[in-house]
């Protein structure tokens, strides 16, 4: 692959598919994932195993890397609670009625497509593509290289969920990790709205410095 360019225009497209999502299909949504990830608690941790097999164990961030059962179970509760969140979108913030009798409101809406980029916490991948869900956006997820088994099987699992739904599973996509492509993640200002970096201070500082 030579360009991202099709995975942004993809996300692009997405949008349609999300916006169609009422607040009750979202929360149907979210719980079908949750179902889906203790359904895969021994798949995932084989993918996992690849992952941290790779990483020294003197390694500080083989820890954080870990997704054992316990984990997955608690991974898969956090997308409930995440269903349980007010849904953010449609809410009026001010209205008012000029002289002129032109009648303004303003409310919520969603940001459209969110870029992530994230380290080596394979859990981000699916708390992301949760919270982007449930408040009615497209995602486009950066992890890290160490993750890069996880990371794969999950988006693939989220992504399959949403084509069950009779979604576009574009809605969720896993960028290659390869690091020539960041910089076009960040300067993707036509297809990406937000960018958010979640990890070390350092990301966070180049994410700041490039976007």
């Amino acid at each position: 692959m030579q360009t991202i360019q099709p995975i942004l225009q993809n996300a692009s497209k997405a949008k349609r598919s999300i916006n169609k999502l009422s607040d009750q299909e979202k929360k149907h949504l979210l719980e079908k994932l949750a179902t889906q990830i203790k359904s895969d608690i021994s798949e995932i941790i084989r993918e996992n195993k690849k992952d941290l097999d790779r990483m020294e164990d003197s390694d500080p961030k083989k820890d954080r890397l870990l997704l054992n059962e316990n984990r997955i179970n608690a991974l898969a509760e956090s997308l409930l609670d995440v269903s349980l969140l007010e849904d953010p979108t449609n809410k009026t913030l001010s209205q008012k009625t000029l002289p002129n009798g032109l009648f303004i409101q303003q409310k919520t809406v969603p940001l459209g497509v969110v870029g992530i980029i994230y380290e080596s916490r394979p859990n981000v991948t699916v708390d992301v593509a949760a919270l982007c869900i449930r408040s009615g956006n497209v995602c486009v997820l950066r992890g890290g290289t160490d993750a890069s088994f996880t990371n794969v099987f999950l988006s693939d699992l989220i992504r399959a969920v949403l084509e069950d739904f009779g979604l576009d599973k574009n809605i969720v996509q896993l960028l290659p990790t390869d690091r020539k492509f960041i910089q076009e993640m960040l300067t993707a200002v036509k297809y990406i709205d937000v960018i958010i970096p979640r990890g070390s201070q350092q990301l966070i500082d180049f994410v700041r410095d490039n976007a």
